[in-house]
């Protein structure tokens, strides 16, 4: 008898030893997760929070339902808003948002809405990286050795803040080249059919995989051809064409740089909000990673034809601290090349 109690003592002991543990383990039993979405339904950013909604609950602890909830506006700052300061702290509810948030404060300062230390969110990971491409006229004998030569050229750029807008500037700030932005195109749907019908002859930064999906006859019959990339390398189906930063002499001009080129990289970045208990935020981390690497995902994400070149959280988090805090010369860059 006494040995029989023996064992249920020490069985006792170790279950009350386990309950944290265990708690900590399956923190979203009987809980569902929110995917805040910092767009309208129907754009990218909405697309890639509810494809990852429908897949990411099967990988966290209890299996719970996930659903996502549109909360646009001011250019996706309104969810960073949310998420940093009013949802709850217990990883309930994440968000994905527009990237460009992440450094509105070091570009307008004490005029920034945001209400939020980048560095501080739990960041999860990157959905997809994008990747931006110069493209000019097939049939006009434009080449980058002719343009840094001193050849003049005539850009189109979709608004003064956009990537357009920001890599035109670079072009001809940082590398001297003779350039003529042309704006008021309402978006890049019309300016590239104004370069299709010879009215620019060239842009200065557009989405590769996009160009890929919707004009990759333009390529096919010379009509039009890649002459630089932004990115950290020299992208696998671009080995000849090269990167910006290849091209570029000055410390603080690689540095203001390589901060819009990180914004490609982690162009669907998601996010939790801060403080979150650290066996949660972890939940959510692995969560992302097997979610990311599901077969069901990818295979629908191919469907859909979303990219799923995707990065960690620890990655993402590296990422967002580089570029938050630039020296103050390649910060008065940024904020030169952004427009502002």
């Amino acid at each position: 008898m006494t040995r029989l109690w023996h064992v249920a003592l020490v069985a006792g002991v170790a279950a009350v030893a386990l309950r944290p543990a265990l708690a900590q383990a399956e923190p979203y039993e009987w809980k569902k997760l929110t995917v805040i979405v910092g767009s309208t339904p129907s754009g990218g950013y909405d697309q890639y929070g509810r494809l990852l909604a429908r897949h990411i609950g099967k990988h966290l602890p209890g299996n719970p339902p996930v659903i996502a909830a549109n909360r646009p506006g001011a250019g996706g700052m309104i969810a960073y808003n949310h998420i940093f300061n009013t949802a709850p702290r217990d990883g309930t509810e994440i968000g994905i948002s527009a990237p460009g948030n992440v450094i509105d404060r070091l570009l307008t300062g004490d005029k920034s809405n945001a209400r939020y230390q980048p560095e501080k969110f739990t960041w999860l990971g990157v959905m997809a990286k994008e990747i931006a491409v110069f493209i000019v006229s097939g049939s006009k004998g434009i080449t980058l050795q002719s343009i840094l030569g001193g050849q003049p050229i005539e850009l189109g750029m979709v608004g003064a803040g956009g990537n357009s807008g920001v890599y035109g500037r670079a072009l001809k700030e940082l590398l001297g080249l003779q350039i003529r932005l042309v704006s008021g195109y309402a978006g890049m749907p019309q300016l590239l059919l104004a370069f299709e019908n010879g009215e620019v002859d060239g842009v200065p930064a557009t989405n590769w995989d996009t160009l890929k999906a919707t004009r990759k006859h333009w390529f096919a019959a010379g009509k039009a051809s890649v002459i630089l990339q932004y990115g950290a390398k020299r992208h696998s189906e671009l080995p000849d064409v090269p990167v910006v930063h290849e091209l570029l002499k000055r410390d603080d001009d690689r540095q203001a740089m390589r901060v819009f080129t990180t914004l490609e990289m982690i162009s669907r970045p998601v996010f939790a909000p801060p403080d979150l208990p650290s066996a949660r935020a972890e939940a959510l981390r692995r969560a992302f990673a097997a979610a990311m690497r599901d077969p069901e995902l990818i295979a629908e994400a191919r469907k859909l034809r979303l990219g799923t070149d995707w990065s960690s959280g620890e990655e993402l988090a590296q990422l967002v601290r580089q570029i938050t805090n630039p020296s103050e010369a390649a910060a008065n860059k940024i904020r030169a090349l952004a427009g502002r």
